[in-house]
């Protein structure tokens, strides 16, 4: 006799649920890192091993960016610098498509002007899932857009619902030319790659993978990270051609500063207040030439999977 909670995740799959199924038996976590020995690249982190595969390019793609991980992991500060640079090149109004799809959070909302920004029209699991897949079929559709941004959340369960009952989304997508990337966010807790384990449950493979380290989670050194790293699991996703994006610690004031008045990075960089935040006073002094700096030091970090977030 099936249980009342599976009866439930069958009806309605879960990313709860698909993990559930994913960790029997438990994602292996590993004591030590299976690491080589570290060199150290510019910004202190390792340098990608030469004998991976190297990087696809998909330049000249439209692209579907999901943003994807586990909450607290930096996926709205991603958003926002991936946002940015979208609308320095004058392509966030109008053509990117950015969608929040997580019930009950702010996130993005603070940063967009409402007709930048598509939401779940109420805070329901339901509205979430809906909204996703009206989002990935516009991707589909016969005239795409550039970019589709979407922030999946803390958990990414909407996304994995809706992948769940069409697990032929990605291939389609591929089929009509659109790039697939999935930009995975990590903390240095190695069990939250159980996330990564579902979704390879499902059986959907997108165009290209990114792992992005946090550096809020590593201020006294990316080996933080080595755990982590060192798991089979990460370690099989960079050999099956992923990348990893070493995301650099805003100063923690800098951020909270630009998180409280809801400013984009290129924005309050320059000491700029669009006009759907008139009122708010901009970034300036100390703070504003912190931020330039820390964007200085993003943008190479991003560059080598330059073609896989542009158009």
């Amino acid at each position: 006799m099936v249980g009342k909670e599976e009866a439930s995740e069958a009806a309605a799959p879960t990313l709860r649920g698909l993990m559930r199924r994913a960790l029997r038996p438990p994602v292996e976590v590993v004591a030590l890192p299976t690491l080589a020995p570290l060199r150290q690249g510019r910004a202190g982190h390792p340098e990608r091993d030469p004998a991976l595969p190297p990087l696809v390019d998909l330049a000249g793609r439209p692209k579907v960016l999901l943003l994807v991980g586990p909450g607290g992991a930096g996926k709205t500060m991603a958003a926002n610098w991936l946002c940015s640079q979208l609308d320095a090149a004058g392509l966030l109004l109008g053509q990117a498509l950015v969608a929040a799809t997580d019930p009950g959070v702010v996130g993005l909302a603070q940063y967009l002007p409402p007709r930048a920004l598509h939401q779940p029209a109420t805070r329901t699991a339901k509205d979430a899932e809906d909204l996703t897949r009206s989002i990935l079929l516009e991707a589909e559709g016969d005239d795409p857009p550039l970019v589709t941004l979407l922030d999946a959340g803390g958990g990414s369960n909407a996304l994995a619902a809706v992948l769940e009952r069409d697990r032929g989304l990605f291939a389609r997508l591929e089929t009509r030319g659109v790039a697939v990337v999935m930009l995975w966010h990590w903390t240095p807790r190695a069990h939250d790659l159980a996330l990564l384990q579902a979704f390879e449950a499902l059986g959907v493979r997108p165009t290209a993978t990114a792992m992005v380290l946090n550096g809020a989670h590593a201020r006294e050194g990316w080996d933080a990270y080595d755990g982590l790293r060192g798991q089979p699991i990460y370690q099989a996703a960079l050999w099956a051609g992923a990348a990893e994006v070493w995301m650099p610690a805003l100063r923690q004031d800098v951020a909270l500063e630009v998180e409280r008045k809801g400013l984009l990075f290129g924005h309050a960089r320059h000491g700029r207040v669009p006009e759907w935040r008139q009122g708010v006073a901009p970034v300036d002094g100390d703070a504003a030439t912190e931020l330039g700096l820390w964007m200085e030091d993003v943008a190479p970090e991003w560059a080598p999977i330059g073609s896989w977030v542009r158009p």
